[in-house]
């Protein structure tokens, strides 16, 4: 018996919370596929997504396509469909708030381990640590061979071929795997094993069962590579890792600012605003004579706030060595206005590029694009949808007001487009305007593996 593993009470409990988390999302698309699905049987396309939609059906608001109300019968299922839903999403958001504090620590290291790595999220490197890394493994096969992704072999006589997986084990972490193995090919596209599927897949064509084939093998190499990482601290061959971001730090830094600066305004003192002056704190405070209590208080601030200057100038410097090691980061800082965390965001959110069919699609990902509400055939464009990704969307706008600010001293075509555009348009227009073409341009260079022209880069329209 010595080759069953039985899992504890506590990390079988704990499997519970990614079960229910995978479950509970199905369930709420189901509900709205539902009201979605009973209404199109009456004509009605409204916006079942929508918070008021609710609302909207308690008043009678939603109608059918000939403006009939709905059936009293279908108005009451939908209603009860609405509670279901309601309950089904403040289930989902009670459970992401306490899913990391339930989560046993082993796990919990394992997955933020995990996490380090780009091309795993941290719902897959939850799963991955409370379901498969639990148990302890002696080699590789039997990693391969406990999500079922190992060949199974048929012997008789003097025939000796495999029969494909075996497909034993868990099916989630199984389907996981899988998931991951395509994540990790479009944005690992440097690393030993997105290289070894290319070259695998690389005559192929439009085969698409090729690519289907060679990506199970992409997964049974991916498990066991995971799981040497925080067995043994073994980084993928050519894997990069995520780069630490500093933007809470930012914050907590500048609220620490902001409270000393309240502090002393209290009694009177007015500092300039800056980090200058509160580097030279004590100095500020051996001036004037404030209250024992108060100048501790302080003192604590002063020195929480150099603790954080100090991780953010860490974190800048990690990212410098991450960015010059990595040739997509590189040509995206040849974008004038981007620095090096928007590069470094950029090339860990796009990976190769190819899961967007075009520059459009990678700006209408991050709400740059404008809306549109067109009918009679007449087209009118309101404001950018704002959708997905704010924090790119806020990047991109810094990138386009810096190159903005500086406009008058750049040459090229994409500058004199901005300035004619502030000649008639808002700056805030001309912002948003810049930020769709600088994302549409840091698409065109992750793609084509190019770099930054400022004579090709954009014609005055």
């Amino acid at each position: 018996m010595h080759v069953v593993h039985v899992p504890s009470p506590q990390d079988e409990a704990s499997r519970q919370l990614m079960r229910d988390r995978g479950q509970l999302p199905k369930e709420v698309r189901q509900h709205r596929d539902r009201m979605r699905k009973l209404l199109a049987t009456l004509g009605c396309w409204d916006d079942v997504d929508c918070k008021a939609f609710s609302g909207r059906l308690a008043c009678n608001a939603v109608k059918c396509h000939d403006g009939a109300p709905l059936p009293p019968e279908l108005s009451e299922r939908l209603l009860r469909e609405c509670e279901r839903l309601a309950l089904a999403e403040q289930q989902l958001v009670a459970l992401e708030k306490t899913r990391q504090a339930n989560v046993p620590a082993p796990a919990r290291k394992r997955s933020h381990d995990l996490t380090r790595l780009k091309g795993i999220g941290e719902a897959g490197a939850s799963r991955l640590a409370l379901e498969l890394f639990w148990r302890e493994f002696s080699n590789r096969r039997q990693v391969g061979a406990c999500v079922g992704l190992v060949p199974q072999p048929y012997d008789s006589g003097g025939s000796q071929v495999d029969q494909g997986i075996s497909k034993q084990g868990d099916r989630r972490v199984r389907a996981l795997l899988v998931e991951m193995a395509w994540t990790w090919v479009r944005y690992q596209p440097g690393s030993a094993l997105t290289q070894w599927f290319n070259r695998r897949t690389q005559g192929t064509g439009p085969n698409r069962r090729a690519r289907r084939i060679a990506i199970v093998a992409v997964a049974r190499r991916l498990a066991i590579a995971l799981w040497r990482y925080p067995k043994d601290g073994t980084i993928p061959e050519g894997a990069q890792m995520k780069v630490a971001g500093g933007d809470s730090m930012v914050r907590d830094r500048t609220k620490t600012s902001n409270q000393m600066h309240g502090f002393l305004l209290e009694f009177g003192i007015s500092l300039p605003v800056g980090q200058a002056v509160i580097r030279r704190l004590p100095a500020v405070l051996a001036e004037h004579s404030l209250p024992p209590h108060l100048v501790a208080i302080l003192e604590r601030l002063h020195a929480h706030f150099k603790y954080l200057s100090e991780q953010i100038g860490e974190i800048d410097k990690e990212m410098g060595r991450q960015l010059a090691d990595d040739d997509l980061g590189q040509r995206l800082l040849t974008i004038p206005g981007v620095g090096p965390i928007t590069a470094s965001v950029l090339a860990a959110e796009m990976g190769d590029g190819k899961q967007y069919g075009c520059g459009r699609d990678f700006a209408a990902s991050v709400g740059l694009v404008p809306r549109q509400y067109s009918t009679g055939g007449k087209a009118n464009l309101l404001g950018i949808s704002r959708r997905v990704d704010k924090n790119i969307r806020r990047l991109l706008v810094l990138c386009a007001r810096a190159f903005m600010r500086q406009v008058d001293k750049r040459t090229g075509c994409l500058a004199e487009w901005v300035r004619a555009m502030l000649t008639r348009r808002h700056s805030n227009v001309v912002a948003c305007a810049l930020a769709n073409k600088l994302a549409r341009t840091a698409w065109a260079i992750t793609a084509h593996h190019s770099v930054f022209d400022a004579g090709l880069a954009s014609s005055p329209a």
